[in-house]
Parts: C-alpha cells; structure tokens; sequence
C-alpha cells in the first residue's frame, strides 16, 4: 500500500496511543502503521508501567487498548487491572478509545457468556462458582457430565480441563485449583458440548468480517490454544465463506458491545449448530496462512482502520 502524510484530525492532535502490556502482540500492528504511513505520531504506554495523575487531562490522540487476560502468564500480572484505571480515566474525559468498551469481556468469560445470552448468541450451559464451590450445588443444579473446567480469566487455553463426572472434580479440586489460580476468583463449570464438525473462529475488523478460519485439532481434545500465533499454517482452513446463521448474532453482538476489533471462537456439532466457546477483544492473525490462502492481512487491516479513524485514509 502506498504511504502519504497523516492528516489528523483535529481531535486527534498528539496522533496514535497505544496501551499495551506485551510489545511483541502490537509489532506487527505498529510495523503495518509505519509502513502505511511513516510519520504518523505514535506513543506506547505500558499499562503496568504508567503512573496516571487523575487530575491531569489525556492527551487529545486516539488510543488503542492492547491489554490482555494472559498477561498474568507473562510476568504481567497487574497490567489488567492498571489498564482499567487507565481505561477510566480517559473515558472520564470522553477520549476515544478502539475497543476500549470491550475490555472487561477480554478479562472474562463471565462477563462474555452474559454478554453473548443479552444477544441469543448460544454458549454451553454454564455454571459459576469459587474454589469454595460445593460439590451438591453442582449436582443440585443438573450440571451434565463430562464437563469442562476453566478459569474465569485465563488465556492461551490455560487452565481447561474435562472431567468425566462429579466425583473426578471432588477427588482432584484441590490440584485443580492450586495449579490454576484465577485473578477474578470465579471458575466456569460448562457442558462438554459434541465437536465433531470442528473448530472455528471467525475475525472481524473494524466491525466487518474478515474471515472464517476453521482449525483443525484433535476433536476428543478439551482444552488447546486456538490464538493463531500458536498454531501452525497447516493446521488451519481460511476462507471468506461464511453463511452460517450464527454470523448475524456476531454482527449484533459487535453492535451492542461496540466492539471493533474482534474473534469469536466457536464449534459446530453433527447437526451443523454452532456455540461460542471463546471471544478475543484482542486478537492475532497467522500471516503465514493468510499468505497460503490468499485472505486480506489482519494486521494490515487494522492499521488501515486506525489510520481511517485518525484521518490518515479515507473511510470505507
């Protein structure tokens, strides 16, 4: 793509913030931003790193939250709750902030399942509870088995484990949970749903479907990291086919949330039904399989979209 001046817009002034927790997620972005246009201001604060003066005003840019729910894994494990200040502090101040709106969804998977049920958008039968959570209230409350255990925040596929009956979870709890310690305190107890028609995980930028990757996986496995950066190219399908009902419940999703930059992960079972298991505010791309089959750059395209809400490229 052709490179030119960035024109801000007036609101836009100090240029491009990016709050971030990890510089190795946003390189791709910020290279495709510098390749689509080189002088285009750019400031990057790390959100476990920022002192924030409350009674200061922001800076007039257009800031891009970065952070994510596996920071603790990466030796970052106050980043999420720093950029929550920092999310309320800018917002205090109107300033606008891509995919700022979605970010506690990024640190829950509570807050997704409620999020997706306001939108008909199915997820598995779900039950919520602590490490003090009685085994008779989940045999009370008809949990089916097997199911699946994980952490309310995780990442990365951290923390999923099946377990085959009730008694399993008693016998092994106490590893369970001394292993998998969750930051928001709250685990998910959910169906064990019927895989047999694959993985997916459809990408939307800027509010508009990208493309439907299909990953391919043992099916009998519960837990795997599907983040793209993780896998290999051949273990994945792209395509710009997707017709399935459940894409409008996306798109409504994407409207009610605002969310702008995102990735709903999802199976389908043998009677062609879908149910979200994962969403990503935050998402990555795997260049070498876009490169393979011939799909539009993730990362290209969201620097096209910063740069369209910054005044820098012309809107679409």
């Amino acid at each position: 793509m052709s490179t030119n001046s960035c024109q801000l817009k007036p609101q836009y002034s100090k240029g491009l913030i990016i709050v971030f927790d990890d510089a190795h997620w946003i390189a791709d972005t910020v290279a495709n931003l510098q390749r689509q246009c080189p002088d285009l201001p750019v400031t990057y604060w790390h959100a476990a790193e920022m002192a924030i003066d409350a009674d200061s005003e922001p800076p007039e840019a257009l800031y891009f939250a970065f952070c994510s729910a596996s920071a603790a894994q990466r030796q970052a494990p106050n980043s999420f709750e720093a950029f929550r200040v920092i999310l309320g502090w800018l917002t205090a101040w109107d300033r606008r902030v891509v995919n700022g709106d979605v970010m506690e969804m990024e640190g829950s998977k509570t807050e997704q399942i409620r999020l997706c049920r306001k939108v008909g958008l199915p997820v598995p039968r779900t039950l919520i509870g602590t490490v003090s959570v009685r085994t008779s209230s989940l045999v009370s409350a008809q949990l089916p088995a097997p199911f699946i255990l994980k952490p309310d925040r995780g990442g990365s596929g951290s923390g999923v484990r099946l377990f085959d009956t009730v008694d399993e979870f008693e016998s092994g709890r106490t590893t369970y949970f001394a292993e998998n310690p969750c930051p928001t305190g709250l685990y998910l107890f959910q169906e064990y749903l019927d895989r047999s028609c694959g993985f997916y995980r459809a990408e939307f930028v800027g509010k508009k479907f990208l493309y439907l990757a299909e990953i391919l996986v043992d099916p009998e496995s519960p837990g795997f990291n599907m983040c793209p950066c993780a896998n290999k190219v051949e273990n994945y399908r792209l395509s710009r086919q997707f017709e399935h009902p459940i894409r409008q419940r996306m798109e409504e999703f994407i409207q009610a949330t605002d969310a702008e930059n995102i990735a709903f992960e999802f199976i389908r079972n043998s009677s062609g039904e879908a149910c979200v298991i994962d969403i990503n505010s935050n998402t990555s791309f795997n260049l070498e399989a876009e490169k393979h089959y011939g799909m539009p750059s993730g990362f290209e395209s969201v620097a096209t979209y910063l740069l369209q809400l910054l005044g820098c490229r012309p809107e679409s």
